[in-house]
């Protein structure tokens, strides 16, 4: 959120798979329907490990307005 008191879902989500090498840019508001569900599967399933670089509880909040419900034992953030 750039403008102050914004408070807005995630637009943009960033995808890696480490054993296949692709990754994926999601612009969730051109899919038209919110998170895809086997999206929303990933990061709500403590069998997937969920690194990201500065992830913190505003990430954390940002999934939640959106309608997500990180499992938070699952998510990792790989800032030194």
């Amino acid at each position: 959120d750039f403008d102050e008191g914004t408070d807005n879902q995630i637009a943009l989500l960033q995808l890696a798979f480490p054993q296949s090498g692709n990754t994926y840019v999601l612009q969730l508001p051109l899919l038209g329907l919110g998170f895809p569900e086997e999206v929303k599967r990933l990061f709500e399933s403590s069998d997937v490990v969920a690194a990201g670089f500065a992830a913190n509880e505003v990430d954390i909040h940002k999934f939640t307005i959106s309608g997500i419900a990180v499992d938070t034992s699952s998510m990792f953030d790989i800032q030194p």
